[in-house]
C-alpha cells in the first residue's frame, strides 16, 4: 500500500480519496505497541492532500471531508477518520477484544441498548431501515447512473469509435480479429528467450487494441515489456514533461 500511494501522489491522481480508519486498536492490543509513525506527515511526503476528522460519528464533518477531496486538483486525498472500535460496546469498546473475536452475547445486547434498539432481538431492522437505504440508493446512484447513461449516449453519437471502445474494456473484450496482428514463429534450434518473443507480441497486440497498456516497475529494458512506438507514449502528469494522460506506459514505481 506504500508504494502505491507513492505512484498515486507521483502521478497526481486527484480522483482518488483514501479512508483510514484510524481506531489504535489491533489484533495484540494498542497500535503504539508497536506503530507511532505519523501516518499523515508520511502521506504528505508522497505529495498527498490531507484532511482529519476527529470523530468518526460526525457526519457533516465527513461530509465536508469529501467535500474538499472533490474540489482537489493534482492531489489524491487521505481522509484521517478517528473512531473507537465496537464503539458503545459496554467493555470492549477501545480493546482489541472486539477486533479479531465476536462480542459474545452480553456484549451485543449492551450495544444494542446503547444504540437504542431491542436488546433480545436478533437479526432485526428498525422500521423504516429498508425504505431509508432503498430511497438513497434511488435518489442517488440510481439517479447518477441514469445521468451518466444520458451523458454516454451523447459521446457515443459524438465518438463513436472511442465509445466502442470504452463498452468493449466495460465488458472485458478484445477488438474482433486482434489475433490476426500476432506475429508467428518458426521453429529454431537457437530458440528465443520468452521475454524477446512476450515483447515483440506486445507490440503487435498495442497495434490492434488501443486500450493495451505497457510498462514496469524500473525493468522494462529487461522485462521488454514497454511499448516502444514513440505514439504510445507514457503515462504521466503533463506537469513532468515526460508524458500525458494519453500515454500507455506505465511507470510503477522504483
Amino acid at each position: 500500500s506504500a508504494e502505491a500511494a507513492s505512484l498515486a501522489g507521483h502521478l497526481q491522481l486527484d480522483n482518488l480519496v483514501w479512508i483510514w480508519d484510524n481506531n489504535h486498536i489491533s489484533i495484540e492490543g494498542n497500535t503504539d505497541w508497536s506503530f507511532t509513525e505519523d501516518v499523515a506527515t508520511r502521506f504528505v511526503a508522497y505529495g498527498w492532500n490531507i484532511t482529519r476528522v476527529t470523530d468518526a460519528n460526525d457526519l457533516p464533518k465527513l461530509q465536508h471531508a469529501f467535500k474538499v477531496a472533490q474540489k482537489e486538483n493534482n492531489r489524491p486525498t487521505l481522509v484521517v477518520v478517528d473512531s473507537h472500535i465496537a464503539w458503545g460496546a459496554p467493555t470492549k469498546q477501545d480493546t482489541h477484544g472486539a477486533h479479531g473475536a465476536p462480542l459474545g452475547e452480553e456484549e451485543i445486547a449492551g450495544t444494542k441498548k446503547f444504540y437504542g434498539l431491542p436488546p433480545d432481538k436478533t437479526f432485526y431492522v428498525p422500521d423504516g431501515a429498508y425504505e431509508h437505504f432503498r430511497e438513497q440508493m434511488a435518489a442517488n446512484g440510481g439517479a447518477a447512473r441514469k445521468e451518466w447513461e444520458a451523458m454516454f449516449a451523447k459521446y457515443k453519437e459524438a465518438y463513436p469509435d472511442l465509445a466502442s471502445q470504452i463498452e468493449l474494456m466495460n465488458a472485458r473484450k478484445m477488438p474482433s480479429d486482434w489475433e490476426a496482428a500476432l506475429p508467428s514463429y518458426p521453429a529454431d534450434p537457437k530458440g528465443m528467450a520468452t521475454r524477446i518473443s512476450n515483447g515483440k507480441i506486445m507490440q503487435s497486440v498495442a497495434e490492434a487494441c488501443p486500450y493495451f497498456l505497457g510498462g514496469s516497475a524500473d525493468l522494462a529494458p529487461s522485462t521488454k515489456t514497454r511499448l516502444e512506438d514513440a505514439k504510445f507514449g507514457d503515462f504521466m502528469p503533463p506537469s513532468t514533461g515526460w508524458g500525458d494522460w494519453s500515454g500507455r506506459n506505465f511507470h510503477f514505481g522504483i
